[in-house]
């Protein structure tokens, strides 16, 4: 490092003792801290996440000292009270006097945290010494807070853990995971953060990179403009980041291609590198759909290409335009990426997002909007859940019996157009489909009452339909629904190579059961979907059934009418729906 940087490291030193962080005068001198340590940083980008860092030490050491003198005192009056009745007490006190009563007990005993910094080596030390080691549990404690923050990826995800978890029982703030995510956003190792036990002390370290902090700037920012020196420049950043050229006539015949290009493919000849080239990347380029053009660039293809000597593929993003001469330039940019089991697609990146529209109807919304929930959190899977849904399960009267005697594609017009009406009115009242199971289809909704009006809508429409049906002589189309409403796990099941996320569980069995025990064109509730709509619902109840598996019958309920407002207006649907309005006097 310059004699310059160790120069400024060494003026940054510092050293506070903190008894409290609670009111403005309390955080004063912190926040000039933070705001001096501000002034020296080398990026903007780096003042949220070391201001978070350096805030969250000097409150969760703060909170740790707090709750060491509250347990302390307890001990004298209750020695024999557990952790989690001490922690439940602790929280009540932080909560009723804002830790007033704690800081007095801090100031009386003259103890506080002592928060410094120092240059040590290359690097700059923010330390934090509190007085006493961590208990076992303690210890058990920041262990699970470090992996915590070393298995989330999303802020987002960690206030929403933390709206129910320790910190927020404790009455604290999200400390160590956050810690941990800051370093992770600012590319350093994990390891740069550490919490231990010394000679009756709590000590916590962050060693930041020297390189962090630098002598503000004292000349303004000036703007490149296309010279040599500029062009010269951006050359030189192209070989630094691995990127190799090649040229082309517009025919696809190779004119010219780098030496670094060559080299990185261990190709000695020229020729040869123009023969290794995929055909489909030459295809794609010259005479595809988005092919290279004098008014449109190629960008985010990708491509593997060979080593000559090691055979070892490479993945390449390739981005191409047409000059002024109508030469086809191509830049090749080698990505850092180690080919796994499961490898990134070669292609046009266009061509994967149509891919992908392609198959997203096939895909059930309930994954879709779990797949991006779990990507906004940071995850890479998606997770297990429990939760009050309600299900509901359709399935066509007949249907194998009536295709027996029709066409193949009278037969699949027959099921998608009973499909696409049950899916419509599923969909508007919020609910998602969650498979197609031949002839029959299975809908979580999240409300009973929701799945009881599309039950009854659908009924309506295939009545609506079936009249008109029965002018051209066609067969009706009928339609038992059966719903159920409890807890299911919403879950993956299946195989590592083909899984499925969908709800399990006794309210799933028991909804496909009252299914097949309701009549064609009618709607079946179980004892817990009528139990949250019977307020809304007329119904005529049928008579226990005995269900294997369960000891007790099985109450189920034929729903005849429902009264519900939409919009602030009165609605009433029932089963016969509006069939009588289109009948002829």
């Amino acid at each position: 490092m310059q004699p310059e940087k160790l120069s400024l490291l060494d003026s940054l030193s510092f050293r506070l003792d903190l008894t409290a962080l609670n009111s403005e005068a309390d955080a004063r001198p912190l926040r000039s801290l933070l705001d001096r340590l501000n002034l020296h940083l080398s990026s903007s980008n780096l003042k949220g996440p070391l201001y978070a860092m350096i805030h969250e030490i000097a409150a969760n050491s703060l909170k740790a000292l707090y709750k060491k003198v509250f347990f302390q005192s307890l001990q004298t009056d209750y020695r024999e009270m557990d952790y989690s009745h001490s922690l439940a007490l602790f929280r009540t006190e932080l909560e009723d006097h804002n830790a007033r009563n704690l800081i007095a007990l801090l100031v009386e005993r003259k103890l506080s945290v002592v928060l410094s910094g120092r240059r040590e080596g290359d690097e700059f030390l923010i330390e934090a010494i509190t007085p006493g080691e961590p208990s076992e549990i303690e210890k058990e404690r920041i262990e699970r807070a470090v992996e915590r923050g070393r298995r989330l990826n999303s802020f987002g995800f960690l206030l929403m853990e933390d709206s129910s978890g320790e910190a927020h029982r404790e009455g604290g703030s999200l400390g160590i995971p956050l810690i941990m995510m800051s370093l992770r956003s600012l590319g350093l190792s994990a390891d740069s953060f550490h919490i231990e036990g010394i000679r009756g002390q709590t000590v916590t370290t962050l060693r930041l990179p020297g390189h962090f902090f630098t002598v503000p700037r004292s000349y303004a920012v000036r703007r490149m403009r296309n010279t040599r020196r500029h062009l010269a420049m951006v050359w030189n950043t192209y070989l630094a980041l691995g990127m190799g050229v090649a040229r082309f006539d517009r025919g696809g015949h190779l004119i010219a291609v780098s030496e670094e290009l060559l080299t990185q493919l261990e190709v000695g000849d020229p020729e040869q590198f123009e023969r290794e080239l995929p055909p489909r990347f030459m295809v794609d380029l010259f005479h595809g759909e988005n092919r290279v053009q004098p008014d449109r660039p190629m960008e985010h293809y990708r491509i593997y290409l060979k080593k000559a000597k090691t055979k070892q593929e490479m993945l390449y993003n390739v981005s191409a335009f047409v000059n002024s001469k109508e030469y086809v330039t191509v830049l090749f940019h080698k990505l850092p990426v180690e080919l796994q089991d499961q490898r990134p697609r070669a292609g046009s990146l266009l061509d994967h997002l149509r891919l992908h529209n392609m198959i997203e109807p096939y895909v059930p919304v309930p994954l879709l909007l779990k797949a991006r929930e779990s990507l906004q959190l940071g995850l890479d899977h998606l997770t297990d859940e429990l939760r009050d849904v309600t299900v509901f399960f359709g399935d066509l009267a007949g249907f194998t019996g009536q295709t027996e005697r029709m066409p193949p594609d009278t037969a699949l017009e027959f099921l998608n157009i009973a499909m696409s009406i049950s899916v419509r009115f599923i969909e508007k009242n919020g609910g998602f489909v969650d498979k197609f199971m031949g002839d029959a289809i299975m809908a979580i909704f999240y409300s009973p009452l929701r799945a009881a009006i599309a039950a009854l809508e659908i009924q309506n429409q295939f009545q609506q339909l079936n009249y008109f049906r029965s002018l051209s002589d066609e067969i009706p189309i009928q339609v038992r629904i059966g719903i159920n409403t409890g807890k299911a796990i919403l879950g993956n099941v299946g195989a590592a190579n083909r899984m499925d996320w969908t709800a399990i569980g006794d309210t799933v069995n028991t909804a496909s059961r009252i299914e097949k025990l309701a009549h064609p064109g009618e709607v079946l509730v179980g004892q817990s979907t009528f139990e949250a709509i019977m307020d809304q619902a007329e119904v005529q109840e049928r008579e226990p059934i005995a269900v294997r598996g369960k000891s007790e019958n099985l109450k189920v309920y034929s729903v005849r009418k429902l009264r519900f407002h939409q919009q602030d207006r009165p609605v009433e649907i029932s089963v016969e729906g509006v069939l009588a309005d289109l009948l002829p006097d």
